[in-house]
């Protein structure tokens, strides 16, 4: 049994364990992402080999294999992606290139979200276009952040369809 730090017991169970020989072509490891702007960003890795890599990436969710390739980058454990869209969530996988031309398998996929561009002022926004929800789980524009939830069962700020003077939705927010 493993103890937690709350003096608690839990027991671990595993199913489908696979044991394999370490790939003669190992593996990425450590992708980070930062640096990250409405079109580009940078990617960064750990590797000692100074093995040439492949950057590859697309929207989140893609199929590695099927997305935007930028190769080879040479001895390097720094990249910088570019063109990319503002406000859009992306997935990034980096692969190594051994030197009999074998490549590894992808990195564990690493995700971020584009900035959104800024506004300029004066800034309008209706709402209408937003769903109407006070869930916790309900999305809201993704350039607007869902700083703190003041209760339970509410999410502020949220939209609703009650006591908008224009249109048929707004934002309620909570003030302590």
């Amino acid at each position: 049994a493993l103890v937690s730090p709350n003096g608690t017991s839990s027991y671990p169970y595993l199913d489908n364990v696979e044991v394999n020989l370490i790939p003669s072509c190992p593996r990425v490891y450590d992708v980070e992402v930062s640096g990250i702007t409405q079109t580009t960003a940078y990617v960064s890795w750990s590797d000692t080999t100074e093995a040439e890599c492949i950057v590859e990436y697309g929207p989140a969710g893609f199929t590695p294999g099927t997305g935007t390739f930028d190769n080879p980058i040479p001895d390097t454990n720094l990249y910088q992606i570019q063109n990319l869209t503002s406000n859009t969530e992306y997935d990034v996988y980096v692969y190594r290139v051994c030197d009999d031309a074998d490549t590894s398998n992808p990195s564990w996929v690493v995700t971020f979200n584009t900035a959104c561009d800024p506004f300029t002022i004066p800034f309008s926004e209706s709402f209408e276009t937003w769903t109407a929800s006070s869930s916790l789980t309900a999305t809201i524009d993704p350039c607007w952040n869902r700083m703190s939830s003041y209760s339970s069962s509410s999410a502020y700020p949220y939209v609703s369809s009650s006591y908008a003077l224009d249109g048929s939705k707004s934002v309620y927010m909570y003030s302590t």
